[in-house]
């Protein structure tokens, strides 16, 4: 089946944090990988080289978002001023690229009325269409009664929501001696567990009747550490689009890009 020419490649999970709120390695991270997060965290706090970015692996487009643990240290809570100036910020950083950029508003799930508050907020006031969150926290996870208030306007809003992985502290350093393995592997772990509880305990039954409440949890894959890093998949992602061979499920890796129509 060939793909229309409308076709386009968008990176959805970009990864950003404004100047003011340092992006942090994930926790139990090895030596190796917090000296890399140096660089990382320099490239996306600046827009300007996420835009030129754009260009350089041929994308339409970036959703652009901030889970809460991006920039908290573990066992830090994001305070809410803090959560409502990034979701401020973000804001202008989209209304200067409306063309290139897109963004999800952080809101950190378990603050209960107040999360819910924020989702409202950033929708109708900033005109956010989605939002990003952590899977869990601490020992929290998206069935606690904490999360029911968020998790309930974000169905009656319609308002798709973003699980982003978390790296769970305990498991985390259980399997620091496998590497980049041990790390992918307890984040994949937290995003399901986070997962079944919502099934099983009803949560999507008790919001049928007011909406769908639209939960897009990434679970970690195996694959190469080094393809995380390699920009020349985006080219390959845009040929098999020209081409009519993509579909979205090959490419659900620690970024997502997928073909939108």
């Amino acid at each position: 089946m060939s793909v229309p020419a409308s076709a386009r490649v968008v990176d959805f999970h970009s990864r950003y944090a404004g100047p003011s709120w340092p992006a942090l390695a994930p926790v139990n991270s090895l030596p190796e990988h917090v000296a890399r997060w140096v660089g990382i965290a320099e490239r996306i706090a600046n827009i300007d080289a996420l835009m030129v970015e754009l260009d350089q692996v041929d994308l339409d487009r970036r959703v652009l978002s901030a889970p809460p643990a991006l920039v908290t240290p573990d066992g830090v809570l994001l305070a809410m001023s803090s959560m409502r100036a990034m979701n401020d910020h973000l804001a202008e950083v989209i209304s200067a690229h409306p063309d290139r950029l897109v963004g999800l508003a952080t809101i950190d799930a378990f603050k209960g009325e107040n999360a819910a508050a924020e989702l409202e907020r950033a929708a109708d006031e900033l005109g956010f269409r989605g939002v990003v969150i952590d899977s869990a926290r601490g020992d929290l996870l998206l069935d606690a009664p904490e999360a029911r208030p968020f998790l309930t306007k974000a169905a009656e809003r319609e308002i798709p929501v973003f699980a982003h992985p978390m790296s769970p502290a305990r498991l985390s350093s259980e399997l620091r001696g496998l590497g980049n393995w041990g790390r992918a592997l307890a984040r994949g772990t937290a995003s399901s567990a986070s997962l079944f509880p919502l099934i099983a305990s009803g949560l999507f039954d008790d919001l049928r009747d007011c909406a769908s409440c639209s939960l897009g949890l990434v679970a970690a894959r195996f694959q190469s550490p080094e393809r995380f890093q390699d920009q020349n998949a985006f080219g390959e992602i845009r040929q098999m689009v020209n081409d009519g061979t993509f579909t979205s499920t090959q490419w659900v890796l620690n970024r997502v890009p997928f073909a939108t129509r």
